[in-house]
């Protein structure tokens, strides 16, 4: 999902030296040009980071783990993870806002005090459910997204109980990267909750569209 993140990561790790070797691949990594290069008929959404530097500062910031084997890995993850909740904050949620406020059929949470009401002669059908079903699709996209990185952290914390006895002589008997993989399955399920909960409300809007623009064709034979 490219408002997220488009890239891999391939790496090896000797656990006799505690060695890791791995490289990054993928769009946006380091900055506009290569974006461009890559995504020449897309924009670049102004919330989205260009990956390299931001995964490079959290390498610095992390010295002491650098010879664990899981290190790029749990990276990986908190930037696909904090994009994930950007692309959910800044695009989603306000795209769903700016719909449920134009069709006017919802007045709750931040649209409580809306003037507009619904007036279904005022509709561009084709516009509006264009509108919703591609912000629908965008909204089931990210969810199948962060059920990926449901499985991902799983597969971690599999991983790290694998090989806790190999790697116990370079972080000692605490496994305080296995902390901050727990904190970053607890931020996927809760922006997936929020996800679904976006496409529900969708999903309304949809419904009611869909039924007034049938019960008005009917109104006419």
């Amino acid at each position: 999902m490219y408002q997220i993140a488009n890239y891999g990561l391939c790496l090896t790790q000797s656990f006799k030296t505690h060695v890791t070797f791995g490289f990054m691949f993928g769009w946006n990594m380091f900055d506009e040009g290569n974006w461009k290069r890559n995504m020449s008929n897309m924009e670049r959404p102004e919330y989205l980071e260009p990956h390299g530097p931001r995964i490079s500062k959290l390498i610095k910031s992390t010295s002491s783990y650098w010879r664990h084997p899981l290190l790029l890995p749990v990276i990986l993850l908190e930037d696909h993870v904090y994009n994930a909740d950007r692309y959910k904050g800044r695009d989603l949620s306000i795209r769903t806002m700016r719909l449920e406020r134009q069709l006017g059929v919802t007045k709750a949470g931040r649209n409580v005090n809306s003037l507009d009401s619904f007036n279904v002669e005022k509709l561009d059908r084709k516009t509006i459910i264009t509108q919703i079903n591609t912000t629908v699709t965008d909204a089931v996209t990210l969810a199948g997204n962060l059920r990926w990185n449901a499985r991902y952290c799983q597969f971690l914390q599999d991983i790290s109980k694998d090989i806790r006895d190999l790697i116990e002589p370079i972080q000692g008997r605490e496994p305080k990267l296995d902390y901050t993989i727990e904190t970053l399955a607890s931020l996927v399920i809760s922006i997936l909750e929020h996800t679904e909960a976006i496409k529900a409300r969708l999903d309304i809007q949809l419904n009611v569209v869909r039924d007034s623009v049938q019960f008005k064709d009917e109104f006419k034979h």
